[in-house]
């Protein structure tokens, strides 16, 4: 990625007075007057090495025997982009490389981040900031003077947030575009621009085509206030216990003073304060752990997977560890649980839906049959009226005696025939009719 095109085109989590100081570097670099040498190694974590004062050893080494007094501590300055900058500091990626690395090594008993910055772009962001809530070593955010918008994001997530001084500023909890429209500067060196989208991608380009023109209402309700959102319910989730106002999620920035009083931060202190804290925490984390492993060894035993398979297929476990008759488990298996239930969820949910529908095209065809049967009912009445008509008039002829008139002669003739009808009904009456034979019957008698 281009780091001029991430500045100039890209939304921002940033302070809003910092990114306008550094429009006359942005002008410098366009003109092509601006040259920066990178210095990598200052931006490389450094191993500091925790004093027996500091750490206070000698009191607590029976709790403490594993633990090497080394602090890293990684520096977070600058804005912040996904990428290492040509110019300098490195990205987000790489600052999430490191936390990873020293977090695997035994010999680093816990994390410091040294921050410094007025946040950055929305990419990588997210990433660097999970990366640090899954730490599991302690990590402490030390704000060195500054901790705006993604910076604020990233400290969020540490352990706690400890700040230099009274006056360190925190906060800027919220997403901006920082927007530079260049073509008419090309435009007016003679540089035509041409942007063609086919037929079948009407939406390409559309909302940066409407923020050009001024028109900035959509891409804030599609990409700013979402972005915005996600900011605030993932600084919550952290910090909802200690955060006491509700106004500082619309953006503003405090000192560090405020910031502590609303919960913001956790302390204010030197550096040498942030390294003692965060050794005090890998202690703490240790103690626990020995106690955890202990109790677990003498008084735990396994659920035999047999009993829940349904759990330990979604957790992805074999056995499951019991104490005092309860079993428990951790954030990262809940988390596991409640994807899989979601989604489990989800396809109830669709089956569902399906089963309604067929219960409503069932419950549909049985009405549509019951009004043909009803349709065929009333068409059976009306024909057995016609029979029994029938039946009156032969009567009738039967029974006035005498000389067998025309009429008597074709009563006659239709005898045979009005008994085989006869016969016909009766079937006809059991089978639910024949519409084709009714027909043909009818014909023959009306004649």
């Amino acid at each position: 990625m281009n780091p001029l095109a991430e500045i100039i085109n890209r939304p921002w989590y940033i302070d809003q007075a910092e990114a306008t100081n550094y429009a006359w570097a942005i002008k410098a670099l366009m003109d092509g007057k601006l040259v920066f040498e990178a210095k990598r190694k200052d931006f490389e974590p450094i191993i500091q090495s925790v004093s027996h004062s500091l750490s206070k050893a000698e009191s607590t080494s029976s709790q403490s025997k594993h633990q090497s007094g080394q602090i890293a501590i990684i520096p977070v300055q600058g804005p912040l982009m996904k990428k290492d900058q040509y110019c300098g500091p490195v990205g987000m990626d790489t600052i999430g490389r490191y936390i990873k690395e020293l977090d695997k090594n035994p010999d680093i008993d816990a994390i410091i981040l040294d921050i410094n910055s007025p946040g950055g772009t929305v990419s990588g962001t997210s990433l660097l900031g999970k990366t640090i809530k899954n730490t599991s070593k302690p990590i402490i955010a030390y704000v060195n003077e500054l901790a705006a918008s993604a910076a604020y994001w990233l400290a969020s997530q540490a352990d706690e947030i400890i700040a230099s001084d009274e006056k360190a500023q925190i906060g800027s909890i919220g997403v901006m575009l920082s927007f530079m429209d260049i073509q008419p500067f090309w435009e007016q060196q003679g540089v035509k621009f041409h942007s063609i989208v086919s037929d079948l991608s009407s939406d390409k380009n559309r909302l940066f085509e409407e923020v050009r023109k001024g028109n900035y209402k959509e891409y804030k309700e599609q990409v700013l206030n979402p972005l915005a959102e996600q900011f605030i319910d993932t600084v919550k989730k952290t910090r909802a216990d200690k955060i006491t106002d509700e106004t500082i999620f619309k953006g503003r920035v405090d000192f560090a003073d405020k910031a502590l009083e609303i919960g913001l931060i956790d302390s204010i202190g030197s550096l040498d304060f942030a390294i003692e804290r965060a050794y005090q925490i890998a202690e703490t984390k240790e103690a626990k752990a020995s106690v955890n492993t202990a109790s677990i060894t003498n008084q735990t035993n396994s659920l035999s997977m047999k009993k829940y398979p349904a759990i330990y297929a979604a957790l992805g476990l074999e056995t499951l560890e019991t104490k005092d008759g309860g079993s428990f488990l951790n954030e990262a298996q809940l988390d596991k649980l409640e994807e899989v239930l979601t989604g489990n969820q989800a396809q109830v949910d669709k089956v569902a839906g399906e089963r309604d529908k067929a219960v409503a095209d069932l419950t549909a065809a049985q009405d549509a049959h019951a009004k043909e049967l009803e349709s065929k009912t009333t068409e059976i009445s009306k024909l057995t009226e016609q029979v029994k008509e029938k039946d009156d008039q032969i009567a009738a002829i039967r029974k006035s005696g005498g000389e067998q008139s025309a009429s008597q002669s074709i009563v006659a003739e239709k005898d045979p025939d009005q008994k085989q009808g006869d016969e016909f009904m009766k079937g006809f009456l059991a089978c639910g009719g024949d519409t084709a034979k009714e027909m043909e019957y009818l014909r023959k008698h009306n004649q």
